[in-house]
């Protein structure tokens, strides 16, 4: 009987802790596995980290961290997608979903070519941007012309990566 109870109990913390999938935006929804399982952590949540959600892998381990970022840019908000791994604790990706940025400099900033400048940075150190070069696995080089559109960007990621290592240190504790 008491392995019956436990079991109830346990099904019925999983099956509140989890979001379910209707309630899930659709720019979330492409990232995740049906078989995993997703949980939004708004106690994370904050003024420029939107949404947080937790994606657990088939054991229920931390798999990685989706965060809805806004920034402001040049002209207005530009809102991110951060996916960070959590086992690596490096960036995954991240991507633009909206801006409004102009297009002849700011709007390059959403292309691949520059995101692809995030790529498995290391979430323990926050990014800075750069106008030239980069010297160190922490900074960015800023697109020509849209030195504030890459900032904001930049500073996006970086909140997230806070927000990660805040979620880190609610585990261990």
């Amino acid at each position: 009987m008491r392995k019956i109870v436990a079991f109830w109990a346990i099904t019925i913390m999983l099956l509140v802790s989890c979001t379910p999938m209707a309630e899930v935006p659709d720019r979330i929804k492409d990232y995740v596995d049906s078989s995993e399982g997703l949980q939004r952590i708004k106690r994370l949540e904050n003024e420029t980290v939107k949404e947080v959600y937790l994606v657990k892998d088939v054991q229920e381990s931390p798999a990685e961290i989706l965060q809805i970022v806004e920034t402001k840019g040049y002209n207005e908000k530009i809102t991110l997608l951060v996916v960070i791994d959590c086992k690596k604790e490096i960036l995954s990706e991240v991507s633009i979903l909206e801006h409004f940025e102009t297009d002849n400099y700011g709007a390059y900033a959403a292309e691949d070519w520059f995101l692809a400048r995030f790529q498995a940075k290391d979430v323990n150190k926050d990014l800075r941007v750069v106008k030239i070069l980069a010297e160190q696995p922490e900074e960015i080089v800023a697109v020509t012309g849209a030195t504030i559109t890459s900032q904001a960007i930049v500073d996006g990621v970086n909140a997230a990566f806070k927000v990660f290592r805040d979620f880190k240190e609610g585990e261990r504790k």
